[in-house]
């Protein structure tokens, strides 16, 4: 009705004319806001107060008005927006006071204490610059004095210091790595962060490590090379079976050397030709064309002599031969004329009775001969090996039966063999050229004093004497089959 209407509005301008009290959480904001920015502007304004400390001051005291302001933001939220709005401002403000302090703290600490920081953790040369900011302040004396006191403290540990890197500097530019590394040491554990020390000391170990792989690497380069020489040596001597575990030693220790990969496909060609002609040889042997058998293997031999099998080959087919010559001598035997005298046909006979017989002597005496110089010079190696004779008394002995060995093979020479003994001459002409080579080797052992070269020598020594042995043997083992 209109009289309630009347009422209120009456009610409401009585209200308005009544004054409102403000809330106590205004006033105590108000309270301690005066007195906190009272508080800030005597700090600045007193000199001898310094900013690390204002700003440690508002660290202390910004949290606990944030807290404040934002509890009275959070219950007045609802109630007055104005209200609301300045207790927004007024946290807003106070955070960015506490982020400032934090960060111009950073930027204002107290020089004394992070000088002594500094000189704890022996980085002197900071240490000196922020004592000198003590000193050049000239607010405290007992600091000063204690600054003064510690930079020369630190300009003595720094003096020191570069004394070290000095001399790791010379022993750097003459090579010296490891040398320059001790004194680097020394300098780090005096002081640990002067400038330069960590580079230095950086640069002298790549310095060294980079001599380490060069040494490394001209050490691996001169063993493959020691090694190759000793392939090719060998190589040049046919020796095919042994260069090839030389050079495939050096490709244990470098894998793609071009020489080593060549020279052992150069081997594995050869070692394949020859087997490709022993192959060949077997062939014609076992089609009984045993002539040209024999010279597949003599081919091969002329390859490679030392193959394991090729002596034996070429004395088989070399039997064969004789046997078929026989056959052939004895077939155009019985086509002569039956009509010649029973009288020639004996002095024929004794006439080839005693060249077999002079032939078989001469061999014999040639023979025995040469067993007692082989003989001879084998006790010398084995009193030798056991050190009951010198090197030297070795040689001695051995140059003796050298000449006997070559007077052996020129006696040889001048035998004739019988027609029915000319394959047993193939085969101790063979045995002889063995051991004549075997005489050149000992000839060699003689003349050189390095070990290594003597012991090669011998070794082939012994190798051909073991050939030239084995092929006597074999004519002697014929001599018997005629006799017989």
């Amino acid at each position: 009705s209109k009289g309630t209407k009347e009422k209120v509005k009456d009610k409401n301008s009585a209200k308005e004319k009544t004054p409102q009290k403000r809330p106590i959480s205004i006033l105590l904001v108000s309270l301690l806001g005066g007195g906190f920015f009272l508080f800030l502007l005597l700090s600045i304004l007193a000199q001898d107060v310094p900013l690390w400390s204002i700003f440690s001051s508002l660290i202390i005291f910004t949290p606990i008005f944030f807290i404040i302001s934002l509890v009275l933001l959070l219950i007045n939220k609802k109630k007055n927006k104005r209200r609301t709005k300045y207790f927004i401002i007024s946290t807003v403000t106070i955070a960015v006071l506490l982020v400032g302090s934090i960060i111009g703290m950073d930027f204002t600490e107290d020089p004394y204490k992070t000088a002594n920081s500094y000189f704890v953790q022996e980085k002197y040369e900071l240490a000196i610059e922020k004592y000198q900011e003590v000193i050049n302040e000239g607010k405290d004396e007992g600091k000063i004095i204690d600054s003064e006191n510690k930079v020369q403290e630190a300009e003595a540990y720094i003096k020191e210091a570069e004394e070290y890197v000095a001399k790791g500097n010379d022993y750097l530019s003459n090579g010296q790595f490891d040398e320059a590394l001790i004194e680097y040491e020394k300098a780090y554990e005096i002081c640990p962060y002067l400038s330069g020390l960590k580079e230095k000391t950086s640069s002298a170990r790549q310095e060294k490590n980079k001599q380490e792989v060069a040494e490394a690497e001209a050490e691996k380069k001169e063993k493959i090379n020691s090694i190759l020489k000793k392939g090719e040596n060998l190589y040049q001597k046919k020796e095919y079976e042994k260069s090839l575990d030389k050079f495939n030693e050096v490709l244990e220790i470098d894998s793609k050397n071009k020489e080593a990969n060549e020279k052992i496909d150069e081997v594995k060609n050869i070692l394949s030709e020859v087997e490709a002609i022993i192959a060949s040889g077997d062939s014609l042997f076992e089609e009984g064309k045993f002539q040209e058998a024999l010279d597949k293997y003599q081919d091969a031999e002329s390859l490679y002599p030392y193959h394991p099998d090729i002596a034996s080959k070429i004395s088989q087919a070399q039997i064969k031969i004789d046997e078929e010559t026989k056959l052939v001598e004895e077939s155009e035997a019985e086509k002569k004329d039956d009509e010649a005298s029973t009288e020639k046909e004996a002095i024929e006979e004794d006439t080839e009775a005693e060249k077999e017989e002079a032939y078989k002597l001469g061999i014999g005496l040639i023979s025995v001969a040469m067993s007692d110089s082989l003989g001879k010079i084998s006790q010398a190696s084995e009193d030798c090996s056991r050190g009951e004779i010198s090197i030297v008394e070795h040689k001695v002995i051995t140059k003796e039966h050298i000449g006997e060995i070559k007077s052996c093979y020129d006696m040889y020479l001048e035998l004739e063999p019988p027609e029915r003994f000319l394959g047993v001459d193939f085969l101790y002409g063979k045995g002889m050229e063995h051991l004549l080579n075997s005489a050149t080797f000992l000839q060699s052992y003689i003349d050189t004093d390095d070990i290594e070269e003597m012991t090669g020598y011998l070794g082939k020594s012994v190798d051909e004497m073991d050939l030239g042995t084995e092929y006597i043997e074999k004519a002697a083992e014929q001599i018997n089959k005629l006799a017989e």
